[in-house]
């Protein structure tokens, strides 16, 4: 007797379950000649073709099927899916959402968030469209409520526009901290008594691999004085590499968290009886605010990896430097203890594969060349006013641009061109380039073609300026009244370079153009610039000085708890 209709559908579930996926479509293929009434029929030969990367037929088939069955749920959400695994995201949402709302279920929610999260990346990393990411995040946040990493990025993506206000930003961080970052039972202890051990210091971050937050952290855990401080790293790194693996040789004690709920990393972190916890990475992708929210630790700090406050009362201090953050400037954006220290409150270590700078560009090539390597969700609509007002008051400079994360279907050549256009740049003044294929390429593409790095605004640089300066390029900043919008003039005014921290925009353009006009002192800028970058790059004088500013927080912590 021939299978039922409802045993060949029953057969190709099995034979999916178990990965046998060419006999489930086979089988589903058979159960829905048999009966094409039935929409689980449809949903699930979309599933299994998606699954073998038939994604163009998976969608034919599933678009068919929600013309005929518009009230199924499940049809409409094997359709958003199977749209999304083609990257064709714009249209996978409103079919998730049409799901959504036909049948409110979780894995609905995790797939519509997850699509919704996506074009909030595409929108800010490819087109700089910080506004429209905000919007698709909150539509992300909306779907699941209760997922921190959404809103964590939206708190993110605030960053990179002047849309919203410094007040508008902070209350947006403490909205996130009285939804995600609340502890039911938080832990406290007093400070162990000074002298009794050394003091445990613990770091926290997802970014202890080939990522700009090492290039800042190695110096630290290479130069802790090892007779006063016990290093601890609790690492959340999803792909360890070569940075990873040389950081793990660094420290005393390595925890990888990957694995761990917030409450299990939290328990090992008061086992290990950390004084002072450092957090690495704030709200940027896979932090773990969350190890916070208990304080397994008498002292915690947040640095380093993220340009704002957490908006959590259990993170005590952070720190800064007083160009970052001017006394009086900042401290009412902030739920924790501005923490300023001397100087810069950078550390860079420029890479081993860094060569030397080599001869001025501009003398060879005839023309100056800016230039600009930073993310592109860095290039905001004003920066790139400021830019040709500049190419436009030198003639024959070309703008460099470097647009890494770009998806194959975009032109990426075409899109950089179409936004200098408004401003009277044709695409004989721009060179557009992708990311370069290693670390030594991306620097010497700095020695050997750029004259001048234009720093971007709000979001300025801060590897990619330390990159610059280090191959002798001069950067020209824009200082803001927000932290995230003076980094570079910190790493600027630590290097003896104040003259080029511009107020205001027309000061940006100035600058600009009277380096552009003396070849002579650009090269002298050029040739001594590593010699400038000494306080930057000074591992043992710095890393005692954030020591110093350790020993302060535990000496007021422990006369709190007294």
């Amino acid at each position: 007797m021939p299978a039922s209709a409802r045993e060949l559908f029953q057969t190709a579930l099995a034979l999916h379950a178990s990965g046998q996926l060419p006999e489930a479509r086979q089988a589903c293929e058979r159960a829905l000649a048999a009966d094409s009434s039935r929409p689980e029929h449809h949903a699930l030969l979309g599933d299994l073709l998606t699954a073998q990367r038939d994604c163009e037929r998976a969608i034919s088939v599933l678009r068919a099927a929600a013309a005929r069955f518009p009230g199924d749920a499940q049809v409409w959400f094997q359709l958003g899916f199977s749209l999304g695994a083609a990257g064709l995201l714009e249209e996978a949402v409103p079919a998730l959402q049409k799901s959504q709302d036909l049948r409110p279920h979780a894995r609905t929610a995790h797939f519509l968030a997850g699509g919704l999260a996506e074009l909030a990346h595409i929108s800010l990393v490819v087109f700089g469209n910080a506004p429209k990411s905000a919007a698709y995040l909150r539509l992300a946040m909306a779907a699941q409520p209760d997922e921190p990493a959404h809103h964590s990025r939206l708190l993110m993506t605030l960053a990179y526009s002047t849309q919203w206000t410094p007040e508008e930003v902070f209350a947006e961080h403490l909205a996130w901290a009285k939804r995600h970052g609340a502890c039911a039972k938080p832990f406290t202890r007093a400070p162990h008594a000074p002298g009794s051990r050394r003091i445990r210091v613990g770091y926290v971050s997802a970014d202890f691999r080939n990522h700009p937050v090492a290039a800042f952290f190695e110096a630290i855990a290479r130069h802790h004085d090892r007779r006063a401080f016990e290093v601890f790293c609790y690492s959340n790194v999803l792909q360890a590499d070569d940075t990873t693996r040389r950081l793990a040789g660094l420290a005393e004690h390595w925890r990888p968290i990957r694995d761990l709920s917030d409450a299990d990393a939290a328990e090992l972190v008061r086992r290990d009886g950390i004084d002072i916890l450092v957090d690495l990475s704030g709200h940027s992708p896979q932090g773990r605010l969350g190890v916070f929210a208990g304080k397994p630790a008498p002292v915690q700090v947040t640095y380093l990896g993220y340009p704002n406050t957490t908006g959590m009362r259990a993170m005590d201090h952070r720190i800064v430097d007083a160009v970052t953050d001017p006394p009086g400037m900042t401290e009412r954006l902030h739920t924790e203890q501005l923490e300023r220290l001397p100087g810069c409150f950078l550390c860079y270590s420029p890479p081993d594969y860094a060569g030397e700078p080599g001869p001025l560009p501009c003398l060879q090539k005839g023309h100056v060349t800016f230039g600009s390597f930073n993310n592109f969700a860095k290039v905001t609509p004003g920066w790139l006013a400021l830019a040709a007002r500049i190419l436009r008051q030198v003639p024959g400079s070309k703008c460099m641009v470097k647009c890494r994360f770009f998806p194959p279907g975009v032109d990426v050549e075409s899109h950089v061109c179409g936004l200098f256009a408004p401003h009277g740049i044709g695409p004989e003044r721009l060179i557009v380039l992708p990311a370069d294929k290693s670390g030594a390429d991306h620097l010497a593409r700095y020695g050997r073609e750029v004259d001048i790095a234009l720093d971007t605004f709000p979001y300025n640089g801060t590897t990619t300026t330390c990159e610059a300066l280090w191959m002798g390029v001069p950067v020209v900043t824009l200082a803001g009244q927000t932290h995230v919008s003076r980094v570079s003039a910190s790493l600027l005014t630590a290097a003896g370079l104040p003259e080029l921290v511009a107020s205001d925009p027309d000061a940006y353009v100035r600058i600009a153009v009277e380096l552009a006009c003396d070849p002579e002192r650009l090269s002298k800028l050029r040739q001594g610039m590593r010699q400038r970058m000494a306080p930057l790059t000074d591992g043992p004088a710095f890393t005692a000085k954030l020591e110093d500013a350790y020993l302060s927080m535990l000496a007021r912590q422990a006369q709190t708890v007294a």
